[in-house]
């Protein structure tokens, strides 16, 4: 088994502590339940295709490569 972790506002928190509450089961498994349904769902998000990975610059990849001068 993986461990998955992320960060989440207390706004975020809070909801996910009442909709887990609310279904009287944990978080950890109301994120099971959700990363499941997100995952397998038979379909396809349109926005998904709204702006494509190559489209974003460098810098917002990486954020660290501002601070490198360009090479000539």
């Amino acid at each position: 088994m993986k461990v998955v972790q992320t960060q989440v506002t207390e706004t975020e928190y809070a909801l996910l502590a009442a909709y887990a509450r609310s279904r009287k089961t944990t978080i950890k498994d109301a994120m099971r339940d959700a990363i499941r349904a997100v995952a397998m769902r038979d379909s396809v998000d349109p926005d998904d295709f709204a702006r494509p990975a190559l489209y974003w610059d460098q810098e917002e990849l990486n954020p660290h490569r501002a601070a490198v001068a360009p090479q000539s």
